[in-house]
Parts: structure tokens; C-alpha cells; sequence
């Protein structure tokens, strides 16, 4: 926390710290920027708040012009979460995966970008996402504010949902529910070996 209050107060009324939110008269967005920029107004930094429409913050990444920190609200298509995690620009309407703004987006990521867009088999393309998953989260850290599970929605009986991936309605095709006694079964807890009485 004192490196990162060292590096914040670098930003100074001279040189504020651009951060992107969307700008929207409510929901987890409002929530999520106003917790970014207070706490790094809390520990140092002076900020420059930009408020975008989703329409600008379009215009910005196609030209290349979002720099600082965006804020934004993820859910919906894991395409959708890749495009923005990557910062994918996009050319003629259409997202250009030889192209981001981001320095950390090379032949590699595009490699595996490439896998997730084009392969026919969902276990290539589990594989390629969750790499560059991983890549993300090493080389351009992003700051997780909240995370609405999936699975509260659901019916206790419903199986085959997979919340780890960002689209609630992944894989459809394998849901499947459970009859009312196997949920009962399931949710009876059952001692350990050692604990069962005998007689």
C-alpha cells in the first residue's frame, strides 16, 4: 500500500489521473466509479473524472484515446469481456484483433485470440480464454470491485451452469435439473465414517 500511495501521488493537479466511467444515472457502474476515484483521491491521487456514454467510449477505442483507467461494468458474452480486457480496437464496425492500444497485446495474445474466435471445439477454446485470462491478470492487473454470482439466481435444482465464466447463459445446452428428492439427498449431510453409529 506504500508503494502504490508513493506512485499515486505522482499524480498531481499538473498531471491528474484520467479515469473513464460510464455515464449513466445509475446501477453497479455509478457504485464501481465512485469507489475507484475515492479511494484514489484517499490515497493521493489527484483525478480527472471522465464521464463517457457507451457510444464515446467506442469512439475513444477506436482511436486509440482511452488512457488512464476505465471503469466499467462487465457481464453478458466472454467475447465482450476479452475485447475490453484487451482493449481491442476496432476497425469498419467490427472489432480488429491484429490491433489494441494496449503495449501488452502481442503475436501471442493474438495467437490465442485467434483460438477463442475461429475454433469449432469449446475445449480449445475454454483453454485459450482462461490463458489469456491469466496473461491479463499478470501483465495488466484489473482491480475486481464485485463479482454478482450467477448462481444466486438460479433454482437450487437447476444443474450445469458455470459461473466462473462471465456469460450466465453459457453452454446452454448442458443445463439440466434435478428432481425435488435428489435435491433433498444432496442437501442431507451425511456424518463422516468415523461418526456413524452402528449397532
Amino acid at each position: 500500500p506504500e508503494a502504490a500511495r508513493a506512485l499515486l501521488s505522482r499524480f498531481g493537479p499538473e498531471r491528474p489521473l484520467p479515469v473513464f466511467c460510464r455515464d449513466i444515472s445509475g446501477g453497479p457502474d455509478v457504485l464501481a466509479c465512485a469507489t475507484v476515484v475515492d479511494g484514489l483521491r484517499a490515497a493521493g491521487a489527484t483525478v480527472e473524472l471522465k464521464k463517457v456514454s457507451y457510444e464515446e467510449r467506442r469512439q475513444l477505442a477506436r482511436e486509440g484515446g482511452l488512457v488512464g483507467l476505465v471503469v466499467l461494468q462487465q457481464s453478458g458474452d466472454p467475447m465482450e469481456l476479452l475485447d475490453n480486457a484487451w482493449a481491442i480496437l476496432e476497425s469498419g464496425g467490427h472489432n480488429d484483433w491484429g490491433r489494441s492500444y494496449s503495449p501488452a497485446w502481442t503475436s501471442r495474445q493474438q495467437a490465442l485470440a485467434e483460438v477463442v474466435r475461429t475454433s469449432l471445439y469449446r475445449e480449445r477454446r475454454d483453454v485459450a480464454m482462461a490463458a489469456l485470462a491469466r496473461q491479463h491478470a499478470t501483465e495488466l492487473p484489473t482491480l475486481v470491485l464485485m463479482r454478482v454470482k450467477a448462481a444466486s439466481a438460479w433454482d437450487a435444482r437447476l444443474r450445469g451452469p458455470r459461473p466462473e465464466f462471465s456469460d450466465s447463459y453459457a453452454y446452454l445446452e448442458d443445463w439440466y435439473t434435478i428432481s425435488p428428492e435428489q435435491l433433498e439427498r444432496e442437501s442431507t449431510p451425511e456424518l463422516p465414517a468415523t461418526q456413524q453409529l452402528t449397532r
